[in-house]
């Protein structure tokens, strides 16, 4: 009898150890509770010329995946609705890793991957690669309603 409990509580255990390790593999867009991407962000600042600069991208929970609003300055052919970024992540620092897109011209969408650095609740910087692979820098701010 003490065999079956156990082997039953090595297998409970290791449900559990595989349970943690997925769920901390799960795309998230909250950093431990302190800082959440949720809501709206405006494009304030670029390295890229005028690019997207005036934009508005809208951040969902759970999913987590940033969707364009509004659109300015739109050289990256981006349409309403795309999302700009994907796959968006927790990291250990604090901040995030993200798919970015970049170019959605030729009928072709182009995502780099990037991080997202929180400078302050309601800033973020993203850093990520153009199409030519040159260093991107975003400045986003949080849009308050």
């Amino acid at each position: 009898m003490r065999k079956i409990y156990l082997a039953t509580a090595v297998s409970l255990a290791s449900l559990i150890a595989v349970s943690c390790d997925t769920l901390k593999s799960l795309p998230t867009n909250t950093t431990g509770g302190l800082f959440s991407l949720n809501g709206t962000w405006r494009l304030k600042a670029t390295s890229e010329g005028n690019a997207l600069v005036g934009s508005t991208i809208a951040v969902y929970p759970v999913v987590g995946n940033a969707s364009v609003k509004t659109i300015a300055n739109n050289t990256y052919c981006v349409r309403q609705g795309d999302e700009l970024w994907k796959a968006v992540k927790s990291n250990e620092s604090g901040g995030f890793t993200i798919s970015a897109l970049v170019s959605a011209c030729n009928g072709t969408t182009v995502y780099k991957d990037g991080s997202i650095t929180v400078l302050t609740n309601d800033k973020v910087t993203v850093i990520s690669n153009t199409t030519a692979n040159t260093v991107l820098t975003q400045t986003w701010e949080r849009v308050r309603q």
